[in-house]
């Protein structure tokens, strides 16, 4: 938060009052915050598939568990067609599935900080 004459009147305040008006600022953050994610929530229906997600203003929601296509041009020969993706629970754990018409997947498993596993499936 950047310094202004109210941050500058705070200061005269006694520090209990400093630290609660400090306190009450990120309360309203947090709940502004929240109120934004349950309002997402309630407009999309849980979706967890999204169309370009940082999208301005908002991105697309697809729905749950959908399936998108992709086509991958002078590679769709090597794929015999076009590759599929979806989201899935296997063993209750979220995964990215990623579907080849020539029976090769790939199980993207959510792993720590911003890691996946990649594990190759043959069908």
């Amino acid at each position: 938060m950047s310094p202004s004459t109210e941050d500058h009147d705070l200061s005269r305040l006694p520090k209990w009052a400093q630290s609660e008006i400090t306190y009450l600022r990120r309360r309203v953050e947090e709940l502004a915050r929240e109120k934004i994610a349950d309002y997402e929530l309630a407009v999309t229906g849980g979706c967890d598939t999204w169309v370009d997600p940082y999208a301005e203003p908002t991105p697309a929601p697809l729905g749950k568990s959908q399936t998108v296509q992709f086509r991958l041009g002078d590679l769709a020969e090597a794929f015999h067609g076009n590759v599929h993706a979806r989201t899935a629970t296997i063993g209750g754990m979220p995964v990215v599935e990623i579907t080849a018409p020539n029976g090769e997947d790939l199980h993207v498993i959510p792993r720590t900080a911003n890691t996946v596993l990649v594990v190759p499936i043959k069908r």
